[in-house]
């Protein structure tokens, strides 16, 4: 019960349009085999509250030993800002980065869950912005 079989059409242009509930896929290739290479790529999308569902490291075919990309699935569309935003300071700081598409997702557990989860951050903002309210001017 809740299998499902999805059938996807492969183009080189376009992207369909966002629904609010939709999953991008990208492979990030590292800038140099370090430590913390990994990690400086998940805190782009952590720093702007875009979930993962997905991430796999491929050894790369140029590179030598150690040197990986990494096949991400991001809960968020290209039309998002903080995807887009997110797309812009990786290529900045990794240097390649192949987009591989963005797509509607199946079912509404991921939307399900990014709602509940930005409900958490407003709270938290709110929480925050009483805080600072007490600040002394």
């Amino acid at each position: 019960p809740g299998n499902q079989t999805r059938f996807v059409v492969v183009a080189r242009d376009g992207v369909p349009a966002a629904t609010g509930h939709d999953r991008t896929a990208m492979v990030v290739f590292q800038r140099a085999n370090e430590p913390g290479s990994l990690i400086s790529i998940l805190q782009e999308f952590a720093a702007r509250r875009i979930n993962l569902s997905n991430l796999l490291s491929r050894p790369t075919k140029a590179g030598g030993l150690g040197d990986y990309c990494f096949v991400i699935y991001a809960e968020a569309h290209l039309a998002d800002e903080l995807l887009a935003d997110t797309l812009r300071a990786l290529h900045a700081k990794q240097g390649a980065v192949k987009f591989l598409g963005s797509y509607p997702a199946a079912g509404d557990q991921a939307h399900d869950a990014r709602q509940h989860a930005d409900s958490r951050w407003r709270a938290a903002d709110d929480w925050v912005a009483a805080l600072r309210a007490q600040i002394a001017r």
